[in-house]
Order: structure tokens, then C-alpha cells, then sequence
């Protein structure tokens, strides 16, 4: 045998030696046993709810005119819940702050006012967060006297995501 085959012979012996060694050691003191079980349990997590939307309007820029350009109403939707809100929906009508339709001066007629939704930001917004927007109010023209509309205050109901 030559020496160079002894010396392999010998490196791979003391290997086998050392790995069975740790091995043994390893599986010294490794027994193991258990017992198996099983179990339940319950619990409940709540879903919150949405929070109405906060609506601020601003001072109208422009007057309402036969035919004119009209007036330009800015306006801010903030969102007032503690999680994300959609607001993708706008619809302004004319009426009070409960909703109840306006009543124009006599001769005046409420079907000549329209609302042009100019910008109207929708957004998903976070909690706190803002959209802003400008809506335009504005008189037809309709070829008769229009003298009992003038100096009319005419009253605007924001609703947020009215019902369909």
C-alpha cells in the first residue's frame, strides 16, 4: 500500500470515527415522549361603522343672473371617521339645512336654477382627510320676467353619497 493511500485511509477512518461519536452524543439523552391533546376556543372581533361625512361650504363668489355665468360655491367634505371613507358622490339640491325643498319668492321659479357640478373632488379619503370642490348655481334664461327671483336667497343642501 502506498503512502499516500494510508494516509486516505486513515483521514476517512478518523472521520467516520469523529461523525459516529457526535451522533452518539447527539442521541444520548434524546428520548422523547408526549401526549396529544386537542381544544377550542371562541372570540369575536367587531366591524366598525361608517361616520357621516362633515360638509363645509363657503362664501359664494359671483351672483346668480338670467343667462349670467352664476355664482361659484366652494366647498370642503372632511372625512370625520377613524378609517378610510369613500366619497364619490355629490348631489346639491335646493333646499334648507333639513332638507326641505325651497319654496322661491312667488313668480320665481325653483325648475330655472340649476347646479353645475364644476369640480366636485371626489377622493377616498383617509381619516381627517379633505376633498374640496366648487359647485355653480346659475338662472336659465327662460324670455320672460325673471323680476321675482332677484335678491332670492336660494338655499343649497350638500348630501355626500346620497341613496340611490
Amino acid at each position: 500500500m502506498s503512502t499516500s493511500t494510508a494516509r486516505s485511509t486513515k483521514r476517512t477512518t478518523r472521520r467516520t470515527v469523529a461523525v459516529t461519536a457526535v451522533l452518539a452524543l447527539a442521541g444520548a439523552g434524546a428520548a422523547f415522549a408526549y401526549w396529544t391533546a386537542s381544544g377550542e376556543g371562541d372570540g369575536q372581533a367587531e366591524t366598525g361603522v361608517s361616520e357621516e361625512f362633515i360638509v363645509t361650504v363657503g362664501t359664494a363668489a359671483g351672483l346668480i343672473e338670467p343667462g349670467g355665468p352664476g355664482a361659484v360655491v366652494p366647498f370642503t367634505v372632511t372625512n370625520n371617521a377613524s378609517s378610510a371613507q369613500e366619497y364619490e358622490a355629490l348631489l346639491v339640491v335646493l333646499a334648507d339645512e333639513n332638507g326641505d325643498p325651497w319654496v322661491p319668492p312667488t313668480g320665481c321659479l325653483a325648475a330655472d336654477y340649476n347646479i353645475v357640478y364644476t369640480d366636485p373632488g371626489y377622493a377616498n379619503l383617509a381619516p381627517e382627510d379633505q376633498a374640496t370642490g366648487t359647485i355653480t348655481v346659475t338662472l336659465d334664461d327662460t324670455l320672460v320676467n325673471q323680476d321675482a327671483c332677484q335678491d332670492a336667497d336660494v338655499p343649497l343642501h350638500f348630501i355626500v353619497n346620497p341613496p340611490v
